[in-house]
């Protein structure tokens, strides 16, 4: 995809384009889980998930939870008894998933090493190390208390270690964030999206609809930006379905110089990162030249604040935040030019009835750019609720230059609001006419349904085309209407009067529900 400084050439500053120039948004996930712990699918298959999608990622195991019976909160005991197998489970396979685990990276992914801490006291921790041979010594039991120790004295840049809160927005008290507590040395990034939901407000959606309970109080993002902390911004997925990178459950955007552990850790530490529900919507923001993650000195004086979004499908709007109030929204300035964006969505159909898809798409009179994969794993929210098929393939997208081929499994939406379909964006470049060529199959309860399918560039500008497998409520394939590049871009340049202890970041939604939140600027 185009970079940030070819489309916005004309608006950015010579700093500006050199910072630019030095880094890219890497795209990842810092939290999720398969079967080494509690949770479903093997490792293999979540390396593999990983893989087909991610620049970074870890695979966490669930650890320890020191307070479980300390007799502070009711927990039913299968609660109780799953999470301690869970725990010593992870123990037994630490070796092999150490191993897993480094062998990962020759498929040209920046392996992390993870486990996690539960805790009613201080709430739940993902523990992340950059050392790929780091182990931990055996607690079978799972009542390790280090998480006390870490929180009061790590120093990430000297240990190794990230100890990243998550799901924050719970009640304290109930595994939601203790601000009291909060460390932002040990913690220099804070997760605030995932599959429970998002925590960057008290209103930011998705709403937490898991079975821990609702967003409370000011467990949010804006709740200890309030209280002065200064932390990165992330979404993980913390998918339970060897799923890392599940698109729309939450993932990472880490600006780095280069896509290795060491440059991918500096960006975390940083701060220089992006909580994503899904697309990698580029958000590269800068006060006085400064990027996010910075701390700017006063000056006095009205300030500098430029920002520049890409994204990967159409932007609806951009908030820009003081001190976590809107003071101004943005909006696109659509415009005809050589460069499209399409989405293509696969799924639908029964809810019990799975679809085995292969789909290749070219293009006559345009060239293809820069394929964009949405994989979704299926959802797990209760970690004792069982996937339908944990044989289901891993999704593939391949782009040979010329045309796109992906292979996915999907089923039925499991309710009218949760959408489990598969699918991937991409760009067109054309100066004319042009037509999208589409050969579809579809393997649905034992038979192949086969379709091509020609669309032309007049028919693409009016709406979305949509293909039926084989007839009512049977799986369906939609393929958008043509998206200008310039409603994908949105720049900001705005003079602020900003006062020492303020903070200042955007959140940026598109048209087709994604979302993303940048790391603030602190004025010092």
């Amino acid at each position: 995809m185009k970079t940030i400084q070819q489309v916005f050439a004309a608006s950015v500053s010579a700093a500006q384009k050199q910072w630019l120039e030095e880094h890219r948004m890497y795209l990842g996930d810092l939290h999720n889980h398969c079967a080494i712990s509690y949770g479903h699918g093997s490792l293999s298959k979540a390396i593999a998930f990983a893989q087909s999608q991610l620049d970074f990622f870890t695979v966490t195991g669930h650890f320890a939870w020191p307070d479980m019976e300390d007799g502070s909160q009711p927990i039913p005991q299968r609660v109780v008894d799953y999470h301690k197998e869970g725990f010593a489970k992870l123990r037994g396979v630490w070796e092999e998933y150490l191993e897993a685990m480094r062998l990962s990276a020759s498929g040209g992914i920046v392996p992390f090493v993870s486990y996690e801490f539960h805790s009613f006291k201080f709430g739940d921790y993902t523990i992340i190390r950059k050392d790929l041979y780091e182990g931990f010594p055996p607690d079978p039991e799972g009542i390790d208390t280090r998480l006390d120790e870490y929180l009061a004295t790590n120093d990430p840049r000297k240990s190794g270690i990230i100890c990243m809160p998550h799901h924050i927005g719970y009640k304290k008290g109930y595994r939601g964030i203790n601000w009291d507590r909060f460390n932002e040395t040990a913690s220099p990034i804070v997760e605030i999206m995932s599959m429970h939901g998002a925590s960057e407000s008290r209103y930011a959606t998705p709403a937490y609809l898991h079975t821990m309970g609702p967003v409370c109080g000011e467990n949010t993002m804006q709740g200890g930006l309030a209280r002065g902390f200064r932390f990165g911004v992330v979404g993980s997925t913390d998918h339970h379905n060897a799923s890392p990178g599940a698109y729309g459950s939450g993932r990472a955007g880490v600006w780095a110089k280069e896509k290795s552990q060491d440059g991918i850790w500096d960006g975390l530490l940083a701060k220089r990162t992006i909580a994503l529900t899904g697309d990698p919507i580029r958000i590269a923001s800068f006060l006085e030249d400064r990027p996010i993650g910075s701390v700017v000195k006063a000056t006095g004086k009205p300030m500098r604040f430029d920002s520049y979004i890409l994204a990967p499908s159409a932007l609806a709007y951009a908030e820009l935040l003081v001190d976590n109030l809107v003071v101004k929204t943005f909006r696109p300035n659509p415009a005809r030019s050589s460069s499209k964006r399409f989405n293509l969505s696969l799924g639908w159909g029964q809810r019990d009835v799975s679809a085995h898809w292969k789909v290749t798409l070219r293009a006559e009179g345009a060239a293809i750019v820069d394929p964009v994969p949405r994989f979704k794993g299926e959802y797990v929210v209760d970690p004792l609720s069982v996937p339908t098929d944990e044989a289901l393939a891993v999704p593939s997208l391949r782009f040979d230059g010329v045309s796109i081929s992906m292979s996915c499994n999907t089923s039925g939406n499991i309710s009218a609001t949760t959408d489990n379909t598969q699918g991937f964006g991409f760009g067109l470049e054309t100066d004319g006419p042009y037509s999208i060529i589409l050969h579809v199959e579809a393997e649905v309860a034992g038979e192949t349904f086969m379709h091509d399918l020609l669309l032309q560039s007049d028919e693409l500008q009016h709406g979305p085309s949509v293909l039926y497998t084989h007839g009512f409520v049977s799986p369906a394939l939609r393929l958008s209407e043509e998206i200008d590049l310039s409603e994908c871009m949105l720049e900001i340049h705005e003079s602020l009067d900003l006062d020492s202890g303020s903070s200042l970041y955007v959140r940026s939604f598109s048209q087709s529900g994604d979302t993303a939140w940048s790391t603030p600027i602190w004025i010092d």
